[in-house]
């Protein structure tokens, strides 16, 4: 399994970004490798799932995300699956 992290810091207060973090309305602000998405309309919670189709290296691959982690504001988690590309 690959795992990716990042870090940056961001002049707002937590709850402005944990706000943008956990609005699927809002998820093309943050994630630019987003083409679409489709899930729950009200904030993310642990616990729930949501599909996302990426773009990388022009292609979409469809991605189902689970958050894994909710606590307000300080942290979120998210775990992705996807089948990738062949060939």
């Amino acid at each position: 399994m690959t795992t990716i992290e990042a870090t940056i810091d961001i002049q707002a207060a937590p709850e402005a970004i944990f706000k943008e973090l956990v609005d699927l309305h809002r998820l093309d602000r943050w994630s630019t490798v987003t083409a679409s998405h489709e899930g729950s309309t009200e904030p993310i919670k642990a616990g729930d799932e949501f599909k996302q189709s990426i773009r990388v290296a022009g292609i979409n691959l469809p991605t189902e995300w689970r958050c894994v982690e909710c606590d307000p504001p300080s942290s979120v988690a998210y775990e992705a699956t996807s089948a990738g590309v062949a060939g």
